[in-house]
This record gives structure tokens, C-alpha cells and sequence, in this order.
């Protein structure tokens, strides 16, 4: 069935890509993808792992997929007559200056910043009985962050979250002026981003890397669209790149796993297979076997609303972890169920369509709007941001359960407020496209 499953994967993959233009880059495309992926790498772990689908998995996955499909194609068929007009000329694109005395100040907070955070985390590490200083670190305080309700703090939270704002918004500018014409000074805007790569680090988790990965290529690619009148990019150019990020990923993925002990005694092979693939036969698993739908609205998917309601008294739930059971196959053991676990848990079946639609429709939406060039800027930044639950819906789901919550509304305010006070600051000049 798992090949049933591949080669209907397949031909939505091919469908999407015809019905929006010969667009890779439509998050319908992008999610058919993912799910290719991960169950390609299911292809490669059968005898392995030792599991077979059921016409009831496949038959879950492709409705679901299918279901995001509905709500992009309702999305964009709303946007068809304001289409953006299909342009022959190159266009230029306006550098994006920042004064350097602005970016010398916001890097040295950011150091401070990641300096108080070191400490925190260092001190955490200590109560789980770190005696190694340094290099033991992450290892000891990952111990203490799997404990339901333990944060590194509300100080070092706001900090990383102002990180990733500056990071997002540097980000777009040092891609934004590639486009437009280099400048060595641009490489100042990568500072930024770097500190909050060591600052994400320090959570001990490895998913930031593929989330900053993600906004490198859509920030490149919509850039480069926008430069070219939005005409269709060579797919093979795409691919290629995402390809190259995606073994990048999983690389430096392996390599930080034996900075925070994850990785002790695994191969890479295995690991990328569990993290990418193990979804696919673990729904498989909850599906037919150990398939026990909540009874509280929104259990698995309302962590950060749940947690506000807690907080004002108006729900007296249990705080839990995010993290769901482990299933194993052969000496392999995961816990991700791809997205459509969560949703049908909450939801039940006819839930879960109703949510994939919803967000393609969302996703849409954001892609429509950046493609017709309304407040282009900001939208790409928060539509890179939110790129990364695009990628993981394969994998685990992360819109409802990671993003709904009050963290996220801060982040959103953050980059709000600093591109809109850094575009303010800029000195904006249009760049000479034979400068590239």
C-alpha cells in the first residue's frame, strides 16, 4: 500500500504543479512534497522497520493533502481577477541601507542578550546535574526542558524571541540587496542573524535550522520572482537548492545531536529516516491500533490557547508537553504522526479536512498577497516565518499547537515594530540589475 500511497502522491504532485502554473513554490506543491518525502524515506526503512500501511492510511493521507489543495485553489481562484499581469521586463530592486551605527548597536544587544541567556542555560544544566561545565551544557539542561511546564524564563524568552525578529528582518534586508547589488557592507546584517542561530542553539532543540533554512529559500526565490515580473523559475533550479538545503539540514541536524546527546551512537542515515520518514508508518500505527480520540476540545492541537485560559482560571486542565507517545518499529523508535494525527485526535475525520483546507486557504492567501505585491516586505518576512510548519506537515503539526500561542503574538509585534522602525531609518536606492 505504501506504494499506492507514493505514486498517488505523485500524481497529485504533478496536478498541483500544472494547475498553478508550473509554480514549485505554491505551498499546495510544497506540501504534496514533504509528504513525498517522508514517505519515500518509509520506502527505504520497510524492511527495516518491519510495517505495512493499510488502505485506510493511504486513503487518510491523500484526502488530507488533497483537502489543503481545496482551500489554496478556492484562495487563489478568488485573486484570478486581480491576477498580477505578466511582466517581460526586468525590474530593479531598491537596496535597503541600514545606518551602520543602528546595526552596531542592535548586535551588541543581541550579544548581551545571548550572553544572559549562556548563564541561564548553564545554570539550568546545573540542576540536572551537569559537572562538565560548558561542553555538557545543552546535553543536561535538555533533561530539565522535557519536564511539562519548564521554561528557560520569561527574561530569555522575550530575548529569543527578539532575536528571531531581528533575524527575519536582517535576514530579508542581506537577501533583498543581493538581489539589488552587492555591498560588502551587507555582510553586517548576517551578525544579527548568527547571534540568533547561537540563541536558538541553546533551546537544545535542532528544528530551528531547517525553519532558518526554509526563509533562505523563500526569501531568494519570491525576491527573484518579483525581480523578473514574476515569471516561473526553471524547477530544476528549485529543487536542486531545496535538495542541497535539505542534506545541509540534515547534516548539521546529526552533528548538534552530539552537542546535546541525541545523537550517541546513531548513524545518519537512521536518524534522518526516524525524524523524516517514521511519520508515515506511526499514523499508520495510531490509525489501526492504538487510536484513543480526545475527549477535551483541542488537546493535541490548543497547547498555547489552553495555556492562556489556564493562567486567567477559566480551565482547570493538567499543563502537558506537546511531545506524543513513541511507537517502535524493529530497534527504531519515533513520535511524530505527520499532522493529520493531531487534527483527527482534536477534530475527528471531517475536522481534519476542515483544518487542511483552512490552512491552504491561509497559506494561499499570504502567497496571493505577496505575488501581488501588497505591503510586499513585511509579508514575505512573516510568511517565511511561517514557512516552517509548511515543511514539518509531513512530519508533525505546528500552526495550532506551536504558533497559536502568546510567544508567537509577541514575535509578531517584534517584527512588526522593527522593520517598520529600520525601514524608516533606511536609505533605500534602486539597485542596477548588472551589478548581480
Amino acid at each position: 500500500m505504501i506504494y499506492i500511497l507514493f505514486f498517488g502522491l505523485c500524481c497529485m504532485f504533478v496536478t498541483a504543479y500544472l494547475m498553478n502554473q508550473k509554480d514549485i513554490l505554491s505551498p499546495w506543491v510544497i506540501t504534496i512534497g514533504m509528504f513525498l518525502v517522508s514517505t519515500f524515506f518509509a520506502i527505504l526503512n520497510i524492511d527495516t522497520w518491519q510495517f505495512t500501511l493499510s488502505p485506510l492510511t493511504v486513503f487518510v493521507i491523500l484526502t488530507g493533502v488533497f483537502a489543503f489543495g481545496v482551500g489554496e485553489i478556492l484562495i487563489s481562484a478568488a485573486f484570478e481577477k486581480h491576477a498580477v499581469p505578466k511582466r517581460k521586463q526586468n525590474r530593479g530592486i531598491s537596496r535597503i541601507e541600514i545606518p551602520q551605527t543602528i546595526v552596531i548597536v542592535i548586535v551588541l544587544g543581541m550579544v548581551a542578550g545571548l550572553a544572559v541567556m549562556i548563564k541561564q542555560t548553564y545554570e539550568i544544566s546545573l540542576l540536572a546535574g551537569n559537572t562538565n561545565g560548558l561542553a555538557s551544557m545543552l546535553e543536561y539542561a535538555r533533561k530539565m526542558y522535557i519536564i511539562p511546564g519548564y521554561t528557560i524564563g520569561k527574561a530569555s524568552i522575550h530575548i529569543s524571541l527578539l532575536g528571531k525578529a531581528f533575524s527575519a528582518v536582517f535576514l530579508y534586508f542581506f537577501i533583498n540587496n543581493l538581489h539589488a547589488g552587492k555591498n560588502r557592507r551587507d555582510v553586517l546584517y548576517l551578525f544579527p542573524v548568527v547571534l540568533y542561530l547561537c540563541m536558538a542553539a541553546l533551546g537544545t532543540g535542532r528544528t530551528f535550522m531547517i525553519e532558518f533554512l526554509g526563509m533562505v529559500i523563500i526569501f531568494h526565490f519570491l525576491i527573484e520572482r518579483k525581480k523578473n515580473g514574476w515569471k516561473t523559475i526553471h524547477v530544476w533550479k528549485i529543487v536542486l537548492i531545496a535538495a542541497a538545503a535539505l542534506g545541509v539540514f540534515f547534516i548539521l541536524f546529526f552533528l548538534f545531536g552530539f552537542i546535546t546527546g541525541k545523537s550517541q551512537g546513531g548513524k545518519l542515515f537512521d536518524m534522518v529516516s526516524v525524524y523524516t520518514g517514521m511519520s508515515i508508518p506511526s499514523l499508520d500505527y495510531w490509525l489501526n491500533k492504538a487510536k484513543d480520540l480526545s475527549t477535551v476540545f483541542g488537546e493535541e492541537t490548543l497547547y498555547g490557547v489552553t495555556s492562556v485560559l489556564r493562567k486567567l482560571n477559566l480551565v482547570h486542565l493538567k499543563e502537558t508537553v506537546r511531545h506524543l507517545e513513541f511507537v517502535d518499529f524493529g530497534d527504531a523508535s519515533g513520535n511524530v504522526y505527520t499532522c493529520l494525527r493531531r487534527y483527527i485526535n482534536d477534530y475527528g475525520y471531517v475536522g481534519m479536512l476542515f483544518m487542511q483546507g483552512a490552512v491552504g486557504a491561509f497559506y494561499s492567501l499570504f502567497y496571493n498577497n505577496i505575488k501581488k505585491e501588497n505591503g510586499f516586505g513585511i509579508l514575505l518576512i512573516f510568511y517565511g516565518v511561517l514557512m516552517y510548519p509548511l515543511f514539518m506537515q509531513s512530519i508533525d503539526e505546528l500552526i495550532l499547537s506551536s504558533y497559536l500561542s502568546t510567544s508567537y503574538m509577541y514575535l509578531a509585534v517584534y517584527i512588526l515594530v522593527i522593520y517598520f522602525v529600520l525601514m524608516r531609518v533606511s536609505k533605500k536606492k534602486v539597485g542596477k540589475l548588472n551589478e548581480l
